[in-house]
């Protein structure tokens, strides 16, 4: 039942440790909040443009190679919805438009590697 093998991969340093022993790693982890707006003509549309900001921001923010960004939190600042009524020449056909503006602040860790 007791497999010698065992005893010699538990008893073998792994990789990670030993870099990470070493201060060799170039992969930093790093929390930020970011403040976002996002605009659509649909709740849901409004926050997947706040998000793709939220990836755009990150980007910039720490300007290298980003392997995984992940939202530790969201917190909605503000949430504004619209009803515009418009109408074809003046008075036919009134239609109805509802716009939505959010503006979020995002709490985002980021794996990245200091390359640059």
């Amino acid at each position: 039942m007791n497999n010698p093998e065992d005893k010699i991969q538990s008893s073998q340093p792994s990789l990670i440790n030993t870099y990470q022993q070493e201060d060799k790693s170039i992969l930093k982890i790093e929390e930020t909040d970011l403040i976002v707006t996002g605009k659509g003509l649909k709740i849901r549309e409004a926050y997947n443009n706040a998000f793709e900001e939220m990836k755009k921001l990150a980007y910039k923010k720490f300007n290298n190679f980003i392997i995984h960004l992940e939202p530790l939190d969201v917190v909605e600042l503000s949430d504004n919805s619209e009803l515009k009524s418009q109408r074809f020449l003046g008075t036919f056909f009134p239609h109805k438009k509802l716009k939505y503006e959010i503006k979020l602040k995002i709490i985002v860790r980021a794996k990245y590697l200091e390359i640059f």
